[in-house]
């Protein structure tokens, strides 16, 4: 007959805490002995017993720790560094918003950054839209002579060839224009 198990050797086997050759000899005498099946038996039911009991209470800190860790927190005296930062906190917090919000706004979708670059039009190019067209029409029924710039020209109004002097100069000089 073998010997009986210990009392470790049974809690052990109930809650598969033996290694498997010790288990297999445990199962073996527990089906052989009454006495040793008994135990596990018992053992089960105050596992299970225990198992119900910690499911359906719920365990408070006993009265006197619970005061003493309230009175803890309570006499606990803040450092003057977490009172500083306890005051900048709203001081803070409020303007590192609105610098986000702000942020967001301006480079969210609707800002510039999110269509990416702004087109540019080089200033050459009004010049010589302005230059074609203030230019005379080849094809038109009427044309003037293309009078060209010269450096220092001066705009004065007593400078600006009039239109009607161009034509009689060109009809003049054996230049045919077309009326």
């Amino acid at each position: 007959m073998t010997p009986h198990l210990q009392p470790q050797a049974i809690t052990d086997y109930v809650h598969g805490a033996l290694p498997p050759a010790q288990d297999a000899l445990a199962y073996a005498h527990i089906h052989v002995c009454g006495s040793c099946r008994a135990e596990v038996e018992l053992e089960r039911a105050l596992t299970d017993l225990l198992r119900e009991d910690a499911a359906r209470e719920e365990r408070e800190f006993p009265s006197l720790i619970k005061a003493a860790v309230w009175q803890t927190i309570r006499d606990a005296k803040p450092t003057p560094l977490a009172r500083l930062k306890a005051f900048l906190r709203p001081a803070i917090a409020v303007p590192v918003a609105t610098a986000l919000l702000v942020g967001a706004l301006i480079l969210g979708p609707v800002g510039h950054l999110a269509r990416g670059p702004v087109p540019t039009i080089d200033a050459s190019f009004y010049l010589d839209e302005h230059d074609a067209q203030q230019a005379p029409n080849p094809l038109a029924e009427r044309t003037t002579p293309l009078q060209p710039l010269e450096t220092g020209y001066d705009q004065s109004a007593s400078d600006i060839p009039d239109v009607a002097a161009q034509e009689a100069v060109a009809t003049s000089g054996g230049i045919d224009v077309v009326h």
